[in-house]
């Protein structure tokens, strides 16, 4: 009796082995469910993770010993997002969704300061804006609230130094302003189709217009600080 139970015994352990060498060949898992996944180097130092944690799923990685996330990628409601850092734990790369649900692509200098956005604004327009290391918008690039194409500079106070882009007639104009604020330049397509120039002073005051008149010929008028026309060349 001893050894037929030693003999079921053994039959069952091979029958078992048989079963299992089998099923570790393998390498697909149909259906896995976990809550979290943690990542450890060879020395159990933490690497990264995967879990979710008031509804926001998330997923990083870091090499060991690394202060914060270098690749961090979340999802929640509102939508997606994810971040690239430096090695000096600064978040160089930021791609997301917005709250309008439209996208926005951040990219940083080594310091972690915002230098290029790529995003939708408030119209469903596209526009790119480009800042300076003390957070200053510098260059937007994109579409107008009419959906007309428009390049503006800035200096490196913020103001506003140049305008160029679509008016309201669909036609080209370019605009220049001094340190205060004041438009000294304006050179574009007026309604009738037609091109034309004027220069202000340092308040905005006109001075010079230069452009066609009524009979499609060519026309020049000069003023003075005080409003009054100081040279004509041709009719008016």
């Amino acid at each position: 009796m001893k050894q037929y139970c030693i003999g079921f015994i053994t039959a069952s352990c091979l029958t078992a082995s048989i079963f299992l060498f089998m099923g570790a060949k393998k390498r697909t898992i149909d259906n896995l469910i976990v809550q979290r996944v943690t990542f450890v180097d060879k020395n159990g130092n933490k690497v990264g993770e995967l879990g979710n944690a008031n509804n926001r799923v998330f997923f990083w990685l870091s090499p060991p010993k690394y202060k914060g996330h270098m690749i961090s990628l979340t999802c929640q409601k509102q939508g997606g997002a994810l971040q690239i850092a430096n090695g000096e734990g600064n978040v160089a790369i930021s791609l997301k969704a917005g709250q309008n649900g439209s996208g926005t692509l951040i990219t940083s200098n080594a310091s972690g300061d915002k230098i290029v956005s790529i995003s939708s604004s408030n119209v469903d327009n596209g526009r790119i804006n480009t800042f300076n290391a003390n957070g200053r918008n510098t260059v937007s690039i994109g579409s107008n609230n009419a959906g007309n194409g428009r390049l503006v500079t800035y200096n490196h106070r913020g103001g506003e130094t140049t305008y160029l882009g679509t008016n309201d007639i669909n036609s080209g104009h370019l605009k220049t302003y001094n340190t205060f604020g004041h438009e000294t330049v304006f050179a574009g397509t007026g309604k009738d189709d037609a091109g034309f120039l004027i220069t202000r002073d340092g308040v905005g005051k006109k001075t010079t217009y230069l452009g066609t008149n009524a009979i499609g010929d060519g026309y020049m008028e000069t003023i003075n600080k005080a409003g009054i026309k100081t040279g004509v060349l041709g009719k008016k």
